[in-house]
């Protein structure tokens, strides 16, 4: 009996409480194209640069894109739609790397299990208060998340903004590495982890490269040479933290830490890098020094999170190219398709007027489900079939 059965799954809300059903089960045809891995590592943990180099070994096949399925795309497709886009690598070790899976609440951990109970789990940390920052600064840079509509500069945020703000329970709940492992851990075994630190990539990046590979099961005599090692992966912008908000994010995680340590240790024979542990030299703002202490997040908030996130973090992704005329996209919850001969449309960066200019035109249908712009392409296909221009077209 694995440790998923051993677990009594508590009741989650709508449409995660469902979850079992839209994950389904891996159909007969695609045993063979199961996951071998998953990363699930927090963003901004070094989890594009892992993911560059392992796209990178002709043994391992891994979407250059995060697929982000087990908490996202679940909702409209089953299982078996991520596992097709594995077909025809049955011969190498197949992965994803999705950096909210750290976020995932129990049961959907225990559905994973039930599904791949030999998965294989990559796990690499960073100082949560750095990599927190770092969060901040590419949410920022990019406009996602808790800066979706912030049109201010960075420079102008005081400690007290960021503490203050709605999100802030969103970027900490990121770094409480803690929590994160008691959850996986409650359904697969520690000798199926693979836990490291950011650290050791910037020392040594071919040290922890190889040491993957040797947990996955991959051979490590590989030339290297081409493996882009020592490249900087979406390097941060180089704004300071303002005053203040490293004692504060330190104070703040640093219940996680002490937790963390005593998990480290008694899993996987490894200690917290002691300067995760030195604090700052500095006070907290005296506007937020009595804010309530953070909390780990239980299913229910996990949930929130994942949810507030999928409304405002998604960058525009490519479901399904040239479909009758259109580019599929999923974009902030929705999906898109953009008719392909209306040039590029950044929907990032459009406004909602201008995208509602674009409907109206048919350049751009949206819909909330697969289904639903799957009968807006029809529909729209229908009307040009049936245009006067496309009669005299026909005729000629």
């Amino acid at each position: 009996m694995g440790p998923s059965e051993r677990s009594t799954k508590p009741t989650m809300t709508a449409p995660w409480d469902q979850y079992d059903q839209h994950v389904g089960h891996v159909q007969p045809e695609l045993v063979d194209s199961r996951l071998n891995f998953i990363v699930i590592s927090a963003p901004k943990t070094g989890t594009t640069w892992l993911q560059d180099n392992l796209v990178c070994h002709k043994d391992i096949l891994v979407p250059t894109k995060e697929l982000k399925y087990f908490c996202t795309f679940w909702q409209w497709y089953d299982i078996n739609w991520l596992l097709a886009t594995f077909a025809g690598g049955e011969d190498k070790c197949r992965g994803d790397v999705g950096g909210s899976y750290m976020l995932l609440p129990t049961p959907v951990i225990q559905k994973i299990y039930s599904l791949f109970p030999e998965l294989k789990l990559l796990f690499v940390m960073r100082d949560p208060v750095e990599r927190a920052w770092s969060h901040i600064r590419h949410d920022y840079r990019y406009r996602v998340s808790g800066y979706t509509d912030y049109r201010g500069s960075l420079e102008d945020l005081s400690a007290s903004d960021i503490a203050n703000d709605s999100w802030l329970d969103y970027y900490l709940a990121f770094g409480d590495y803690a929590a994160s492992l008691e959850r996986w851990l409650s359904a697969f075994p520690s000798d199926q982890f693979h836990v490291r630190f950011i650290e050791g990539i910037q020392a040594d990046p071919q040290r922890v490269l190889l040491e993957a590979f040797g947990h996955l099961g991959i051979t490590p005599s590989v030339d290297l040479s081409d493996f882009p090692l020592g490249e900087r992966v979406l390097p941060g912008l180089p704004v300071p933290m303002p005053t203040g908000l490293r004692a504060y994010l330190f104070h703040a995680l640093q219940p996680g830490l002490v937790r963390l340590e005593a998990l480290l240790g008694k899993h996987f024979g490894l200690s917290v890098p002691a300067e995760w542990r030195q604090a700052p030299n500095e006070a907290i703002p005296g506007d937020i020094a009595g804010r309530p202490h953070f909390a780990p997040a239980d299913d229910e908030r996990l949930i929130e999170l994942l949810a507030q996130q999928l409304r405002h973090s998604h960058l525009p992704r490519l479901i399904e190219q040239d479909d009758r005329g259109y580019n599929v996209l999923f974009h902030q919850g929705r999906f898109h398709a953009v008719a392909c001969d209306a040039g590029p449309l950044d929907l990032h960066a459009c406004s909602d007027r201008e995208l509602l200019r674009h409907q109206q035109e048919g350049t751009c249908l949206v819909g909330e489900s697969p289904i639903q712009i799957k009968q807006r392409i029809d529909a729209a296909a229908a009307s040009r079939h049936d245009s006067p221009k496309h009669d005299a077209v026909e005729r000629s």
